[in-house]
């Protein structure tokens, strides 16, 4: 479907290539620069190591979950 789509607009692979990095890169760029704004506060309020260690925590039980995924 999706070569279908790309064939009928003119795209090549390549410049859809181009295309989903770029917003891939942009949606990061975005999600830092929220968590910076929202975790600073936060970090100032309960400490570096406190957020730090809070995040591993979240990112380690949002691995354990992805493992049942199907």
């Amino acid at each position: 479907h999706i070569q279908a789509f790309l064939d009928q607009h003119g795209w090549s692979n390549f410049q859809w290539l181009i295309f989903v990095m770029m917003f891939f890169f942009s949606v990061a760029l975005i999600g830092a620069a929220i968590g910076a704004i929202v975790l600073g506060p936060l970090a100032d309020r309960f400490g570096r190591k406190t957020l730090l260690l809070f995040s591993v925590f979240i990112f380690s039980c949002s691995c354990m979950l992805s493992s049942f995924a199907q």
